[in-house]
């Protein structure tokens, strides 16, 4: 029984886990895909998008924007706030507009992360990277 009992709490873990890649590495990637297709179609040329406090009145030292490219095949988010560092979003697709590389970078920490695509246009794989200039640490 007890056995039985371990072994039922690591397949839960595992689970877990793999449902949080799950969002993070496929919806969050199916979103971004149907996204930029939608920017496209409308033809959006930037987002810039504004913050207010609960009083009505606008965040001070908040600014977001996104801006795209002439074919789309890039899209860059910059955003800073009076309360967190500076960060840039760069998100490159390819030609059937599928998110292929985004790199992710903050004053301290920069992510890339590579998709790869099968033929049906389904992700085959993800590669990761993440560095950081604070600490010299490094995953992959």
């Amino acid at each position: 029984m007890r056995r039985f009992l371990i072994l039922s709490l690591l397949a839960s873990g595992h689970f877990q886990a793999a449902a949080q890649y799950y969002y993070k590495d496929i919806i969050s990637n199916q979103s971004a895909n149907a996204d930029m297709e939608a920017y496209r179609a409308q033809k959006v040329r930037s987002i810039r998008i504004n913050s207010f406090e609960s009083n009505g009145a606008p965040s001070e030292g908040f600014f977001c924007e996104k801006k795209f490219s002439k074919n789309y095949q890039k899209a860059e988010l910059y955003t800073r706030s009076s309360v967190s560092s500076k960060s840039l979003l760069i998100s490159y697709f390819n030609d059937k507009g599928q998110l292929v590389e985004s790199s992710d970078s903050s004053e301290i920490v920069v992510n890339r992360i590579r998709y790869a695509y099968d033929p049906e246009g389904r992700i085959s794989s993800i590669v990761s990277h993440l560095s950081s200039s604070d600490d010299d640490f490094l995953t992959q």
